[in-house]
């Protein structure tokens, strides 16, 4: 229904007598044309009229009564004033109707401020649209001129980038053309630019590369490529290195520095004509040797000569030549051993002799001579490998009324003379007695031991006679194979211990490192220095002390160990290993047994 309707029905219902009804809908409506006005005629004409009750309604007037105030409570204030009204002053319902048109006036004034807020907000939101579409225009014009502004500025940046990008190309490319390319990639480097820097540390590189090889510096060219090159240079960088190489061989062949030249030219593998190469240096090498051997020989120095003869794998004649040489060596020793046969001296023709069975008449002058038969007998007796008794030595532990026979090994000949080394460890000592402290052969304990107490107990008067004073070789090359420091200076001892050189000299097998332990030795010994074997001759095998020092510090020193390969240990008394003594003898003067 429409207001205007409203409107009509209410005007109706007030001509009508029906107040309340009328009352209603005035409020309702409100501000429309005179609503006001006629809800208050319709308030004043329902007070003059006297209370009734209608048909219908069959309340009391106290039922209506407890409803309106219950209305009123509960904030209903058109509902309850319209009872109220309706109750024509009973009790306080002209009071409570006055209250409630209050508070419904009070509503009303709220309800137009809000309007007054609301209406006011449209303005202001009408009065800031109208602004904005004022400025609108001003804003597309900015929004064309700024980027346009920023183009300019982004061209112009452009502009000064590419002609400094170009000024540093032609600064680089004028270093390269100075041929100073080190300086030119260094200034490839500062390029903002970086795409086009590499381009042109790169171009530098190749520049460089050329000229270095322009100059045959083809290591130069090579190590320049690898550095500042790309992934396709790698084929060149190996070409440049490769032709390095064949030319220093080269200059190496030229120099008649032939060996290094060979091992450049087999580095080179299939190299241009390195094969060949290697074949003309080996055919020099051999030609070399051969023409050193041939003036060895024309020297008489037949061993020297031999030694460099069978290097030479049957080059020319050299097989020849090394029969020719046995043969003069031969007939020289036998000349010596005929003058010192002559002399007297059947020890010494007998060292020869030894060596001699079967040439010419030496077997028929050796039985025709007994006490040169003799003399060849006893030789015999001290042939590398044999074993002989020499000294006497403690057999057991904590008991020194005991003693047994030394056996040593035969390790070298030189004449009559003899190196022996004790076949079992004959004692357990520990290198250096001083803890903490490190020690050399020369300043060791067990060397001082071994001159002094070990030499007076195992041998007699007459013995040690027969034990010669050694010169003890202690330099790096006597030691480690692998390097590392000295063992000392050079010393003179009569008894002493093997060396590392020594032992990769006599022992060529882990198995012959071996060691056996003398029962003493075995008892003094700890866990750490004794391994169990399975030898049905002895039960246990041992470390054993060399005098070279460890490859780092002269704190510790080399010793085989148990299993026959190489240990060290702490010159301190904190290890200990068994001691196999060597000994130079001159057999001549070793007492009969």
């Amino acid at each position: 229904m429409s207001v205007k309707s409203k409107y009509a029905e209410a005007i109706s219902l007030f001509e009508e007598g029906r107040y309340a009804q009328a009352l209603a809908i005035f409020v309702k409506l409100e501000n429309y044309r005179d609503s006001r006005q006629y809800a208050d005629k319709c308030r004043d004409a329902a007070a003059a009229q006297p209370p009734s009750v209608p048909k219908q309604t069959v309340r009391s007037a106290e039922d209506i009564y407890t409803r309106a105030v219950g209305l009123f409570e509960r904030g209903a204030y058109f509902t309850a004033r319209d009872l109220f009204i309706s109750l024509s002053g009973y009790q306080q319902s002209v009071h409570y109707a006055e209250e409630c048109e209050k508070n419904l006036q009070s509503a009303r004034d709220a309800h137009t401020v809000n309007v007054n807020k609301a209406k006011a907000l449209r303005e202001k939101r009408r009065k800031r649209a109208e602004a904005k579409a004022r400025r609108a225009p001003a804003r597309a014009r900015m929004r064309i001129v700024i980027p346009a502004l920023l183009l300019v500025a982004a061209l112009a940046a452009a502009g000064i980038f590419l002609l400094r990008l170009e000024k540093e190309k032609k600064e680089i490319r004028a270093l390269i053309s100075e041929q100073r390319y080190e300086e030119a990639i260094a200034r490839a480097d500062t390029v903002q630019w970086k795409k086009t820097g590499a381009a042109l540390k790169i171009e530098a590189a190749h520049a460089g590369a050329q000229a270095y090889i322009a100059e045959d510096r083809y290591e130069d060219a090579a190590d320049l490529l690898k550095r500042y090159g790309t992934v396709e240079d790698v084929p060149r960088i190996k070409e440049y290195r490769n032709e390095a190489a064949y030319r220093e061989a080269a200059a190496l062949y030229e120099a008649q520095r032939y060996e290094e030249a060979l091992a450049a030219f087999i580095a080179l593998g299939k190299y241009k004509d390195s094969a060949d190469q290697v074949t003309c240096c080996r055919e020099a090498i051999h030609k070399r040797d051969y023409e050193k051997a041939k003036a060895l020989l024309d020297k008489e120095d037949y061993e020297g000569a031999i030694a460099l003869f069978e290097q030479l794998d049957g080059y020319e004649d050299s097989a020849d030549q090394i029969t020719c040489c046995r043969e003069a060596i031969n007939a020289r020793e036998y000349e010596k051993a005929k003058a010192l046969l002559d002399e007297g001296d059947y020890p010494g023709a007998a060292a020869i002799f030894n060596t001699l069975t079967g040439y010419k008449d030496v077997d028929d002058l050796i039985a025709a001579d007994e006490k040169l038969a003799e003399a060849v007998k006893q030789d015999k007796r001290w042939s590398i490998g044999n074993y002989v008794t020499f000294g006497t030595y403690y057999s057991e532990a904590y008991n020194e009324k005991n003693r047994g026979s030394i056996l040593w090994r035969v390790l070298d000949r030189a004449g009559t003379k003899a190196l022996l080394i004790s076949e079992y460890g004959l004692e357990t000592k520990s290198y250096h007695s001083r803890k903490g402290k490190e020690a050399t052969w020369e300043t060791c304990d067990l060397r001082s031991w071994l001159n002094g107490t070990f030499l007076r107990i195992a041998f007699t008067e007459q013995e040690q006679k027969a034990i010669l004073l050694t010169d003890v070789d202690n330099s790096e090359i006597s030691g480690n194979s692998d390097g590392g420091p000295d063992s000392g200076h050079n010393t003179q001892d009569k008894v002493f211990l093997l060396s590392c050189a020594e032992v990769e000299r006599y022992f060529t097998s882990k198995n012959a490192r071996l060691c056996h332990p003398t029962s003493r030795a075995l008892k003094m010994l700890s866990k750490y220095g004794i391994q169990s074997t399975s030898s049905p001759f002895a039960r246990y095998t041992c470390n054993w002390w060399l005098r070279s020092p460890d490859t780092k510090s002269h704190e510790y020193a080399r010793c085989v160990y148990a299993d026959g390969g190489y240990i060290s240990c702490m010159v301190s008394m904190r290890d200990v290993a068994a001691v196999r003594p060597a000994i130079w003898v001159d057999i001549p003067l070793v007492p009969p047994r």
